[in-house]
């Protein structure tokens, strides 16, 4: 008899730890969002202050999609999620945000060496290539004045190519991210010029984005978690790993 209740206090601890065990979805922007996610390395800024964190009785899901899809998919999502996301963007990453940043973004204009840059009205003159999908603050404006001007493709690859190949004039992009992708394309300062576009888009910040429901205590310990980790230098670290 003492055996069989010990037996039946074991199993039921161990449903109880089963049921205190919650799903959280972090969802990752498939091959655009990089070096903030880079799925194809398990690795990116976001991805690696995710692993810092401490999440007992988590199982974190991780779940890559098409960036398009991705937001579509967060904005019908009912269960528990993280991702990143901005103030500034106009889609379901906008608004339960980390009080703590994850950085500070700065987007510039890139054209070729020989091409010159007084303002936004120049090159809407010419031409210009976005990123499909993504959010571009403070340049709708200018973008509805002359859409006709305005070239969107899927990668960034394709973009910096448009500009390389001289079928556009500039291609407009965070800092950190075109940095990145000129490096992985082999591409020297030498043929590019790169222009501060601050004036027409802000620097902004980008914090870990949560779900509406997203449990409590478990955002409030993340939220601890990253005033430490900036505090102590080590979210620093980690955006200076993808420079």
């Amino acid at each position: 008899m003492h055996k069989l209740l010990t037996l039946a206090l074991l199993l039921y601890s161990g449903i109880v730890k089963s049921n205190n065990v919650i799903d959280v979805t972090y969802f990752i922007s498939d091959k655009s969002s990089a070096p903030i996610q880079i799925p194809s390395e398990n690795s990116g800024i976001v991805t690696d202050v995710i692993r810092k964190l401490d999440m007992p009785n988590v199982n974190l899901v991780y779940k890559t999609l098409p960036f398009k899809r991705m937001v579509v998919t967060l904005e019908k999502s009912k269960e528990p999620w993280l991702t990143y996301g901005s103030a500034k963007w106009q889609d379901a990453r906008a608004f339960d945000l980390s009080a703590t940043p994850l950085m500070t973004v700065r987007h510039v204009l890139m054209t070729t060496a020989g091409t010159p840059y007084k303002s936004i009205d120049d090159i809407l003159d010419k031409s210009l290539v976005l990123i499909r999908g993504f959010s571009y603050p403070g340049l709708i404006d200018y973008i509805n004045k002359k859409p006709e001007k305005v070239f969107y493709v899927n990668t960034h690859k394709a973009a910096i190519e448009m500009v390389l190949k001289g079928r556009v004039t500039a291609f407009i992009e965070m800092n950190s991210r075109l940095g990145y992708h000129l490096h992985k394309l082999g591409i020297s300062s030498e043929s590019i010029n790169v222009h501060d576009f601050s004036d027409i888009i802000p620097n902004y910040d980008v914090n870990l984005s949560f779900s509406d429901h997203f449990p409590k205590t478990l955002r409030s310990s993340i939220e601890s978690q990253l005033y430490n980790l900036k505090s102590t230098g080590q979210l620093e670290a980690i955006l200076q790993k993808y420079q």
